[in-house]
């Protein structure tokens, strides 16, 4: 028997279980078509990394033009940014191109988190 989760989403949660999200990176989401970037912003994409096992995954948030997070804030790498997502999802799917399963991460919205969440 097999079982296939392609096309679901689930909570990101039930997949981190609470750990504690760092803010790593931050991008622009573009739209593609044909394989080629438009000027069409989507969203925000952030690099983020989760301190249980310390996996690295990124996150987009449709519809957010601008960081929450000042950018210069962000390229700072002394200091760890706590964050959380609201509404986080996960997704995996099948890509032909690559014939794997990938995985992606969506939430609505992304706000730093003043301290350890576990502090």
């Amino acid at each position: 028997m097999s079982l296939s989760l392609n096309g679901y989403e689930f909570p990101l949660d039930t997949v981190l279980q609470g750990a504690e999200l760092v803010l790593r990176g931050a991008d622009k989401l573009y739209e593609y078509r044909d394989g080629v970037r438009t000027d069409n912003q989507l969203g925000m994409k952030f690099t983020l990394v989760e301190q249980f096992d310390f996996e690295k995954f990124v996150v987009k948030v449709p519809g957010l033009l601008d960081s929450p997070i000042p950018l210069e804030k962000i390229q700072d790498k002394s200091k760890k940014i706590y964050v959380s997502l609201k509404d986080a999802k996960i997704k995996q799917y099948y890509d032909v191109v690559t014939k794997r399963p990938e995985t992606t991460v969506t939430a609505s919205a992304i706000q730093e988190v003043k301290q350890s969440p576990r502090a």
